[in-house]
């Protein structure tokens, strides 16, 4: 099934990923830096990032409800959606002149580096065979030939169905194996990049420990869904949420979040708690907000149970 899938060319498989993501962050940068959002200056400093996991809130959705449509049409629609990307980031290249002269001090640099061994390592094909086989192979089969004939008594782990093999489309609709790997590794890069500065024993931490290299060489996306959680956390623990549409896109990445795997409903509680504690003056809206999120995010997921699986849980 994967060589129906995947090129037998390394350097294909991790271009295309590769410039996926580098184009999804240019996409970020630009929108971040458009004049209508910035009159929003929703999350401060943490803006960019915001913008950048919504992004790819919005491809789950679209993946989702393209498995109920027509799974044979993965590849048209996010092709479509991307080029659109694309085309407004050309248009608005511009914005991204300040990076043409920004300049990393040494201690950058150096995170630079380390992160260069890392990406080695996430794109390496002998570095996580075992990765391949248990992460991408829901994935591959829904993007090869449906859920139609999937028989849950041989495949039981189809059941665990979430937004981590949802995502993990995106591997096989551009032909890249490591996408998964790659991912989790930009992320973090781009997440520690932004705010080096004012959280460098953070990064420091990170960089020394020794799981990072598990996270990133696996296809598994928990750094992700990881990074999406500890900014949310500092979203609300520094009280950064004031307007309504910050309450709303707060609640919809959290859903987000938790449907990154069904157990990650158990760290979600105890977040939600906390911020509708910090948020009780607006609690009529985060009862309707929590709802709208629900249908967004969970309701084409379950559906997609549902239609296959003749069961939501």
């Amino acid at each position: 099934m994967y060589e129906n899938i995947f090129s037998h060319n390394f350097i294909l498989n991790f271009f295309f990923g590769f410039f996926f993501l580098i184009s999804n962050v240019l996409f970020t940068l630009c929108v971040t830096k458009n004049d209508n959002v910035k009159r929003f200056f929703f999350f401060k400093e943490y803006q960019s990032i915001v913008i950048y996991f919504l992004i790819f809130c919005i491809y789950s959705v679209i993946l989702n409800i393209s498995v109920i449509t027509d799974y044979k049409n993965l590849s048209t629609v996010i092709y479509s959606i991307f080029f659109l990307q694309i085309f407004y980031t050309i248009i608005n290249f511009g914005h991204l002149k300040s990076l043409l002269h920004f300049k990393f001090k040494n201690d950058e640099k150096f995170v630079i580096l380390v992160f260069f061994s890392l990406f080695l390592i996430s794109i390496l094909p002998l570095s996580d065979a075992d990765s391949m086989s248990i992460y991408q192979y829901i994935p591959a089969t829904i993007y090869n030939e449906g859920l139609d004939k999937v028989d849950l008594i041989q495949n039981l782990e189809f059941t665990l169905l979430s937004n981590t093999e949802i995502l993990l489309l995106l591997s096989s609709i551009f032909k890249s194996e490591n996408l998964g790997s790659q991912l989790n590794l930009i992320t973090i890069l781009f997440f520690i990049l932004v705010k080096f500065k004012d959280h460098k024993d953070f990064s420091l931490i990170i960089l020394s420990s020794p799981l990072i290299i598990y996270f990133i060489s696996a296809q598994k996306l928990q750094l992700f869904f990881g990074m999406i959680f500890l900014l949310l956390f500092i979203l609300v623990n520094k009280n950064l949420i004031k307007k309504k549409i910050e309450l709303f896109i707060f609640i919809i990445l959290l859903a987000f979040y938790s449907s990154g795997k069904f157990s990650y409903i158990l760290f979600t509680i105890p977040l939600y708690i906390y911020f509708f504690y910090k948020n009780l003056n607006h609690w009529k809206h985060l009862i309707l907000y929590s709802l709208i999120s629900f249908i967004i995010i969970y309701f084409p997921l379950l559906t997609i149970k549902q239609i296959y699986f003749d069961n939501i849980i």
